[in-house]
């Protein structure tokens, strides 16, 4: 009688050690899932910084760009508007020489 009850404790005990053995690797597997987890997260932080980064970039050429643009059109308006004003006293100053020649 003896043996099988030494028999059978022995059965369970390594039973238990089998158990414990698969726990222990479930376990170190969830470590190294939780690392990669952890480490997926800095990674994900670190592209939403990134991003932050990128879109305050581009309001910031946005707002150079457009700056820039109202800048061309006043300089543009300006030189037109000188031509034109040119044009006028040129033809201001041909309308009176010819009315004072020919008067």
């Amino acid at each position: 009688m003896p043996s099988t009850s030494y028999s059978n404790s022995s059965t369970v005990l390594e039973s238990m050690e089998e158990r414990q053995k698969h726990l222990d690797e479930v376990v170190d597997i969830m470590r190294i899932n939780i690392d990669k987890v952890l480490q997926h997260d800095q990674k994900i932080s670190d592209l939403d910084r990134k991003a932050n980064v990128l879109l305050n970039s581009a309001k910031e050429l946005h707002n150079i760009t457009y700056d820039l643009k109202v800048t061309h059109w006043w300089r543009k308006f300006a030189f037109i508007s000188s031509i034109v004003v040119c044009c006028i006293l040129l033809i201001i100053f041909i309308i009176i020489w010819i009315v004072s020649h020919y008067s």
